[in-house]
């Protein structure tokens, strides 16, 4: 079951959270660089997706700021993957979208798990 968790009543937390998310982004442009060399990605802007990534994954994709149902959690799950195909990184969902539904809420806002 997901912990409540209001973000608006925890604004520093959210502060030390994105400022961590682009500082620590370093993995991802070693692991973008690496794609573009060996061609299995195209990303232009190396460092600036990178930081993308990890604030779309880190803060809007997963639950733990903005709840959602099953549905929404598995549309905002195909809108990630359009966004990174966008930044030339062919991520496929491979079953990602169902797990990540598992974590919302039904139509009456109770948790899946």
């Amino acid at each position: 079951m997901c912990r409540k968790f209001n973000p608006k009543a925890n604004p520093k937390m959210i502060g030390m959270e994105f400022t961590a998310l682009v500082d620590e982004r370093d993995d991802f442009v070693d692991l973008i660089t690496q794609g573009n060399q060996d061609g299995s990605m195209h990303v232009e802007h190396i460092e600036q997706t990178a930081e993308i990534i990890r604030l779309l994954a880190n803060m809007w994709l997963l639950p733990f700021f903005r709840r959602g149902t099953q549905a929404e959690l598995r549309t905002r799950a195909a809108c990630f993957f359009s966004i990174m195909q966008g930044l030339g990184i062919p991520l496929e969902d491979q079953g990602f979208s169902d797990l990540l539904a598992s974590f919302g809420t039904d139509a009456q806002g109770e948790a899946g798990i």
